[in-house]
């Protein structure tokens, strides 16, 4: 018996099976084998595991049987070769040159840098040092009397306002 026959008696699938039939075995001897399930005994537990990796090898070389004889049949014209990486031209550089900025792109970008430099500066200055206009009090002109500084006394007092008052 070659190799291969072995492989599918430890699946228990036949030759010529599909790649769900090989998928089904394998996930059903894998669970039934697992060395979880036998660590009450060391002998059944080295069992297992060599039962295991019995089984992970089988699997392992029908499904490159099967991929092997797939892809033929997918591109039948095509030879089936290694793939190589990409050749180059030693001489053509990995990157593009670099295009030369001119000077009247620099000074417009120093002059972006600036203007922006000055706008959070300036933003930065009224957000600290705001001054609160509810609480500034305006200068009230000498001639006009103020009224939360007024009362009964000073309006008699006051000479202008005496002689307005008296009758000549």
């Amino acid at each position: 018996m070659d190799e291969l026959a072995k492989c599918y008696q430890v699946m228990g699938i036949k030759p010529g099976c599909s790649e769900a039939d090989l998928e089904a075995a394998y996930q059903e001897r894998s669970e039934a084998w697992q060395p979880e399930n036998f660590s009450h005994d060391e002998k059944l537990l080295a069992k297992a595991r060599e039962r295991l990796g019995h089984i992970q090898d089988a699997y392992s070389r029908i499904r490159k049987e099967i991929a092997s004889e797939v892809a033929p049949a997918a591109v039948p014209d095509a030879p089936i070769l290694a793939p190589e990486w990409p050749r180059r031209d030693p001489r053509v550089d990995a990157f593009p040159a670099e295009q030369p900025v001119s000077a009247a792109r620099k000074a417009a970008v120093w002059f972006a840098w600036i203007i922006l430099i000055l706008l959070l500066t300036a933003s930065a200055w009224f957000a600290f040092f705001k001054t609160d206009r509810d609480s500034v009090t305006l200068p009230v002109p000498p001639s006009v009397p103020d009224p939360s500084t007024t009362n009964s006394l000073t309006a008699t007092n006051n000479p202008s306002e005496t002689n307005a008052a008296k009758p000549d």
